[in-house]
């Protein structure tokens, strides 16, 4: 046979080789239908081949998909905890400042009102009226009522447990800030690391 050494065997080489001569002990119509029939084997095989590369190139593209949309649908689901999350810890924190304020200015206007009451809220009158004028104040003690101006002059001592209440309404708003950062720090987002610059700003406010 020639045209079958130089290159690689396919079904149309198969096809078009011959035998060399009649002499050689061969019979052609054997040998060519030998060659058929392998022509078509190796067809049918280049065939199923070819069929299996493409179902493998399919399948290859379906994974890419579904992996894309995986993945796609995993960040979506990442992307509405950590919003989630940080919407929470927002409110959380904005809920904790403004009562943190809300502390301190009371505290403060308390320590305030009574400094000022036990500085000179008694009437300049003569001696013998000091008496008549502290049997007309009101019975209540300064920290009995939120109205400052009808609980009557303060003692130091009054003074000295406003100072401590204002005091104690500090660290209990720290505390709080505090609670609330190690809550935050339990949800896993690490998105939140300003609570305790957000906790100075509220000291300064």
């Amino acid at each position: 046979m020639a045209g079958t050494t130089s290159a690689s065997i396919t079904p149309g080489l198969l096809r078009e080789a011959a035998a060399a001569g009649e002499n050689d002990g061969y019979d052609r119509a054997a040998l060519q239908s030998l060659l058929a029939a392998a022509a078509d084997a190796l067809e049918l095989a280049w065939r199923e081949k070819h069929d299996l590369m493409a179902g493998l190139s399919t399948g290859d593209e379906e994974i890419s998909s579904r992996a894309v949309l995986l993945l796609s649908s995993a960040q979506r689901i990442a992307d509405e905890a950590v919003s989630e999350a940080e919407s929470y810890s927002k409110d959380l924190v904005d809920t904790a400042r403004t009562q943190y304020r809300e502390i301190i200015e009371r505290a403060q206007q308390a320590a305030r009102e009574i400094e000022r009451q036990s500085g000179g809220s008694r009437p300049a009158s003569e001696p013998g009226s000091t008496a008549a004028w502290e049997a007309d104040l009101p019975a209540a003690p300064a920290f009995a009522t939120d109205d400052l101006a009808a609980a009557g002059p303060a003692s130091p001592d009054d003074v000295v447990r406003a100072r401590q209440f204002t005091r104690m309404a500090a660290a209990q708003a720290h505390s709080l800030l505090e609670s609330i950062e190690r809550e935050l720090g339990r949800l896993g987002t690490g998105a939140i690391p300003t609570v305790n610059q957000q906790g100075s700003a509220g000291n300064e406010g």
